[in-house]
């Protein structure tokens, strides 16, 4: 095992960590987001700084999960140190999406500004877009009106190729996506190369003209789904249920809406308790009860988690609902209850699919390692009840569960797991049998006698 002086200390630690990444995740978020549905004042500038904020918090994510991970290794607690694992995995994730996330919205945000920038050189002095055939009374308004928009069109062409640069070459964060802004990148330089060209008066008319006719200007404003579901997740935390339905019967279309993770409308009334709401949805899209988020995370799971039992019982009393479904970690529902100690919605799961009891996650745990290392002895009752339940099953570490117990010094669970049959001489990797793992003389003591009862 580990030596660690302050193991508590390097707990808290790695828990302040973990808390911190959640902030940051939640704020890169938000700028993610902003880039994602432009800024108000269409800039090329202000989506460089944008871009370059999000970049920044990005790497602070970096940072944090970096230390997370070696945090991890500090940590003699083997649940605690899954733990912190498990959280490090999903922090990667969160982190991976927002890369995606971030590179796709500027390209699509940067796009949307070039032909801003383009359908700006043919405003009229009063703001309106010109059409149809331009009359010019005098060559000398011919004159100065060829000059402005020569002069617009040469500082639209600087301030993109300069907004441009900066982003492609400060895309380390990225994963130097130059080739994502080639498109981008390409009507910059396309204006550039007709300024060239055209430098005449007579042909740089020509070139207002052609453009003019080229441009569909739309003046409806969408409805921003992003901000509604935004708004329909706070109403749920607020459990503010009704005022939740009304905003869904408004924008029927809101209940199938993901938002960057993935979540909807089920989801969110999952991890809020709200069965009315999550009814509702279900109502006309009952395969959404299924319906999975970015880490794979179905609203069984999610209620499991939060330990909201109605929600759970009223998930598994519909027919086609999948009790054995494995998220991005291979961890099932039955896996959140025994570590979260949801005692009645971990036998709600034994009895609805008795088959997840065996399953191993991402790190070869079932739910009896869970269930011991938390030192719950209830549900461990309940799983070996059935009798599927492998005692000595492994985990990647080669640790059993009674390991997990004598090690967490779960005094409950390992005589319990002793005493219906479990190898106390079994090895894990480390070549440590569980009775050499107990650190409380009493247990050990405790662990013998039932051993030598027991012949």
């Amino acid at each position: 095992m580990t030596d660690i002086k302050n193991p508590q200390l390097k707990i808290a630690e790695a828990e302040s960590c973990h808390l911190e990444l959640n902030r940051l995740y939640g704020v890169t978020k938000e700028k993610v987001e902003i880039v994602r549905i432009g800024n108000s004042s269409n800039d090329s500038k202000q989506l460089k700084t944008d871009v370059k904020e999000a970049q920044r918090l990005l790497r602070a994510m970096q940072v944090k999960i970096a230390h997370l991970k070696s945090l991890s290794k500090e940590i003699p607690s083997l649940n605690d140190r899954k733990t912190i694992e498990i959280n490090v995995l999903s922090h990667e994730k969160q982190m991976s999406l927002l890369q995606k996330k971030l590179k796709e919205g500027a390209e699509d945000v940067g796009k949307d500004i070039a032909a801003e920038e383009r359908r700006s050189l043919l405003l009229t002095k009063d703001g309106k877009l010109a059409t149809g055939n331009i009359k010019i009374a005098s060559h000398e308004e011919r004159a100065t009106r060829l000059q402005d928009l020569l002069a617009r069109m040469s500082q639209q062409v600087d301030s993109g190729e300069q907004a441009m640069s900066s982003l492609v070459h400060s895309s380390s964060v990225l994963g130097q996506t130059h080739a994502e802004y080639d498109n981008q990148k390409g009507h910059i330089m396309t204006g550039n190369k007709l300024l060239s060209k055209y430098e005449q008066r007579e042909f740089t008319e020509k070139i207002l003209l052609m453009a003019t006719a080229s441009e569909n200007v739309e003046n409806a404003k969408p409805i921003n789904m992003v901000e509604l579901v935004h708004d329909l997740a706070n109403l749920l935390r607020e459990s503010k249920d009704d005022e939740a339905k009304r905003l869904l019967t408004r924008h029927p279309n809101l209940i199938a809406f993901k938002d960057d993770s993935g979540r909807s409308t089920v989801h969110f009334a999952a991890v809020a308790g709200s069965l009315p709401l999550l009814q509702f949805a279900l109502l006309n899209s009952p395969e959404m009860a299924n319906k999975e988020d970015d880490l794979g995370w179905t609203p069984l799971m999610i209620a499991s988690s939060a330990g909201r039992l109605e929600i759970v019982r009223y998930l598994l009393s519909l027919p086609f609902v999948q009790v054995a479904h494995t998220n991005s970690n291979k961890q099932t529902s039955l896996h959140y209850a025994c570590s979260k100690n949801h005692v009645e919605i971990a036998k709600l799961l034994i009895e609805a699919d008795p088959s997840c009891i065996n399953f191993p996650d991402k790190f070869g745990a079932t739910a009896l390692h869970r269930a011991a290392s938390r030192g719950n002895d209830i549900i461990a009752r309940a799983l070996i009840a059935t009798g599927k339940c492998s005692l000595d099953r492994q985990d990647s570490e080669g640790n059993s569960a009674l390991h997990l117990a004598c090690d967490e010094g779960r005094t409950d669970v390992a005589l319990l797991l002793v005493h219906r049959g479990a190898d106390i001489g079994l090895n894990n990797n480390e070549k440590q049998t569980p009775l050499q793992m107990v650190k409380d003389s009493e247990l050990r003591q405790k662990l013998k006698l039932s051993v030598t009862q027991k012949k």
